[in-house]
């Protein structure tokens, strides 16, 4: 009775072990990588990107060293607009050792350092999809992309020297104002100078003429000949005053340059 016990409980043990082996073996987190990938195939081609999405990656997940399965993920990504995020993922693609693979990488990775403005890199992918390949719509993408990169260094270039151009013009302005104060000096001396001379000569009329007319009483009010002391309102006219000049940052708005029309460098 005890050992028919034994056996029934060890043949049931067996039993469950193969049944959860074998829903193990059925359940979706044990699917091929290719499983994910024909899945993502149909996503795509029925226009569900997100679907396509999740499918790749979980064959990424399952197969993280195909370049193959990198590519695809990367166009879905391109095709959703994630630039940055499908560059990644084709410049592993790009590392392939199969050529057909490694030329369709290089291309679409310069699409994507394109899309994202850095036509540096751009250039360098392209260049490197034509040393694979050559190819007249890598060749066309390859030309555009040297275009705005000679645009953005030419941009960059102008925008350097700016701080220079500023430095120049503030000091020239400041020289510009010491040698007017200096020239205004000089002149209110020079000024000066003939108002003394000509208040010596009235003094002197003055003292000749009391020499001769020395019985005339002096003024009552002891008043001074008028050169000696000119009135208020002369001695203001007498010094100019200048406004004070504007130092000039001596910057220039940069017209903002139009933005071209950028050529549609369609994937491969």
């Amino acid at each position: 009775m005890v050992k028919t016990i034994m056996k029934t409980r060890h043949a049931f043990v067996l039993f469950s072990m193969f049944a959860i082996v074998f829903l193990l073996i059925k359940s979706p987190i044990y699917a091929h990588p290719s499983d994910h990938v024909k899945e993502a195939y149909r996503a795509l081609s029925a226009g569900d990107l997100e679907k396509a999405e999740t499918n790749l990656q979980k064959a990424r997940f399952l197969s993280p060293g195909d370049a193959r399965i990198q590519y695809d993920l990367g166009i879905v990504l391109y095709r959703k607009r994630d630039y940055s995020g499908a560059a990644k993922q084709l410049e592993f693609a790009s590392k392939s050792t199969e050529n057909s693979l490694r030329n369709d990488a290089l291309h679409n990775l310069g699409n994507s350092f394109y899309r994202c403005g850095e036509f540096a890199k751009a250039v360098k992918a392209y260049t490197g999809a034509l040393e694979v390949e050559e190819n007249d719509q890598t060749r066309y993408n390859l030309e555009q992309a040297q275009k705005r990169l000679k645009e953005e260094n030419e941009r960059q270039s102008q925008l350097s020297s700016q701080p220079d151009q500023n430095k120049k013009g503030e000091q020239k302005d400041k020289q510009d104002q010491q040698s007017g104060s200096s020239g205004d000096q000089q002149k209110n001396g020079q000024n000066q100078g003939k108002q003394n001379r000509s208040d010596g000569r009235q003094g002197d009329e003055a003292k000749d003429q009391s020499g001769k007319e020395g019985n005339q009483p002096q003024n009552s009010q002891g008043e001074k000949p008028q050169g000696d002391n000119p009135s208020k309102d002369k001695q203001a006219s007498g010094s100019r005053e200048f406004p004070q000049p504007s130092i000039s940052s001596g910057t220039n708005d940069l017209n903002e340059e139009q933005q071209k029309e950028r050529s549609d460098v369609a994937m491969k």
